[in-house]
Order: C-alpha cells, then sequence, then structure tokens
C-alpha cells in the first residue's frame, strides 16, 4: 500500500444505458463481479498460485487482496465509481502474502489496467499478469458492453498512474481471438521432474494424468535441478509457457524458478500401470503363484439368507 494511501481505481460506463447518469443494479452487480473475477485470476498468476480460471477454491488471501471497496457516490457524468484496495492483510496472512510480493492487489489492478493497453491483434507474450483464464475473464465482459453500455474507462489514481484503459467489444473480441491462438505467458507447473539432458538442463515435469512438461533451466539453477531431476522430487517450477489452444498445460516453460515441494516416493510409481505376467511376479516375490479355485457354491444356504432378512424386515 502507497505511503499517500490505498490505490483507487475508477471505472467511467458510457454508452445510451447510463446517459442519464444511471446504471440498473443488475448491471452494477455484474461488472462487479467480472471485475473481481478479472483481478482474482490476475492475483492467482502474479503469486505463482497455478493458472487462472481452474475449477475450485481461490486461496482466501488472494480473495481478500481484490476485495475492493466502494468508496465514491456516482458522480455528474455518465457513471462513475471510485474503488480502493482493501486495507493491509491481517497479522496471520502477512507472512504469507509478503513471501509472494507485498502489495498484490495494487499489482493486479495496475497489470489488468496496463494489460488491457497493451493486447493487440500480433500479440504473442501476454502481458504481465495475464494467461489464458485472464483472457476469459476479460470476454466475460462482453454481456454488459451488450446492453447499452458502449465502453468502460479505467484509470488509478496514484502519482505515475497509468493511462486510463479503454474495455469496450473491440477488446472483448480481441481477448476472444487471443484464447483460440498459440502464446507466451507466464506459467506455474507441479510435478516429478525428471533429468532429460544433464549439459542443457533440459528436463520433464511429470504429473499424473497429465502431458508432461519440457523445462528449460538457467545456469543459476543447475545444482538445485540436478538434486531434484535425479532424485525425481516433487517440484512446482515457474516461468515462461508455450501455450496452445485447448491444452490447459504449457508444452514447453522457461524456468525462472524452481521449488522442491517434498521428496519423491519411495518407489517408481510407473511400475503400478506397467504390466506384468503373474508369473515374474511370484517369481521376484520368491511365492508360488496363484492357482486360482474351481467355483463351487456348495455353501450356499438360500434358507438361511431368507431367515436373516426377514428378521431384519421385522424389526
Amino acid at each position: 500500500m502507497s505511503d499517500d494511501g490505498p490505490l483507487r481505481l475508477t471505472l467511467k460506463l458510457e454508452g445510451p444505458l447510463v446517459e442519464e447518469h444511471r446504471l440498473p443494479l443488475s448491471e452494477l452487480q455484474r461488472i462487479a463481479r467480472h471485475l473481481r473475477g478479472t483481478l482474482r485470476s490476475i492475483a492467482v498468476v502474479l503469486s505463482d498460485s497455478g493458472p487462472s480460471g481452474q475449477a475450485g477454491r481461490v486461496k482466501k488471501f488472494i480473495e481478500d487482496s481484490v476485495d475492493l471497496r466502494v468508496v465514491g457516490s456516482p458522480r455528474g457524468g455518465s457513471f462513475a465509481l471510485d474503488l480502493e484496495l482493501p486495507p493491509d492483510a491481517p497479522p496471520e496472512q502477512a507472512e504469507l502474502v509478503e513471501s509472494i510480493g507485498p502489495r498484490l492487489g495494487e499489482r493486479s489492478v495496475r497489470a489488468f489496467v496496463r494489460g488491457l493497453e497493451e493486447l493487440s491483434d500480433d500479440t504473442e507474450r501476454l502481458p504481465h499478469g495475464y494467461d489464458r483464464g485472464v483472457l476469459q475473464a476479460v470476454e466475460g465482459f462482453s454481456q454488459t458492453l451488450r446492453h447499452g453500455v458502449s465502453h468502460i474507462l479505467l484509470a488509478t489514481s496514484h502519482d505515475g498512474a497509468d493511462r486510463p484503459a479503454r474495455l469496450d467489444r473491440s477488446c472483448v473480441a480481441l481477448a476472444k481471438s487471443l484464447i483460440k491462438r498459440p502464446h507466451r505467458s507466464h506459467a506455474v507447473v507441479e510435478g516429478s521432474l525428471r533429468m532429460v539432458d544433464d549439459d542443457t538442463l533440459e528436463c520433464r515435469v511429470e504429473t499424473p494424468g497429465a502431458a508432461s512438461v519440457t523445462c528449460y533451466f538457467d545456469e543459476k539453477d543447475r545444482d538445485a535441478v540436478w538434486q531434484a531431476g535425479h532424485g525425481r522430487k516433487y517440484v512446482r517450477v515457474s516461468g515462461e509457457g508455450e501455450f496452445f489452444p485447448g491444452e490447459p498445460r504449457p508444452r514447453r516453460l522457461w524456468a525462472t524458478s524452481i521449488v522442491v515441494t517434498h521428496e519423491a516416493l519411495p518407489f517408481d510409481p510407473e511400475i503400478f500401470w506397467t504390466e506384468r505376467p503373474l508369473e515374474a511376479l511370484a517369481e521376484e516375490q520368491g511365492v508360488d503363484q496363484f492357482e486360482p479355485r474351481s467355483v463351487d457354491d456348495s455353501w450356499r444356504d438360500d434358507a438361511e439368507a431368507e431367515a436373516l432378512i426377514a428378521a431384519i424386515n421385522e424389526e
């Protein structure tokens, strides 16, 4: 949080729906939901908490960081709202928030505004803080922009403020188009690390049930990569990923950091999926091979079973 107080974000809506400086509550709710969802997605990316737009709950400190508050009444003009970020994280969360960088909410707001200005039809690398989930969140504003709001202007209010960004139907169409193209953006993958080439530090991150991701590391990470790769340790790798349409994970990732989250299993999990004949398993374990017995129904007593069912029904 700045010494001048919380960062403020101003939204100004223009179009026939707001010509009389009024906005239906349903539309205000819709805009607020999409704005918060977009900032939450960016905060997920900035905090290395995984790709945005995934099902499931988001960490509480992320939800808290983008819980904007209304601080001003609508003013004369089209329709404007002043919003400010929440106060600093409570003591029990402060250490966690500081570990991923201070002022997560402020950084998310600035990344949102700047990113809208940086998006273009020839974008190959998404703006800082953006990934495919953020583009999907931006696309979510389309319904509001079809119901009488021609565009939304977003501006921050501190010294060195960003130039106001314009969110309109062409911007939404651009986000929709970029979702369907290959692109590069920030990425985080987790799984066991397998060394592929010691010389080039090329590795694979393998996660059960998902396609492996080829990772390339810098020389500064050689020791950590070598130990994790040869020990098959479970890691979290972040960096710039190369994504293709319809694929939630990047195919390749140029890593900027690697963190060992926990040690690898004391056995190779791939053995579970390897088909082996019973003879080989029996020989390896030093036991006799299992011989299935013939089916014999002589043990069955239907009268006894019927008596048991009747007793249960009586109770």
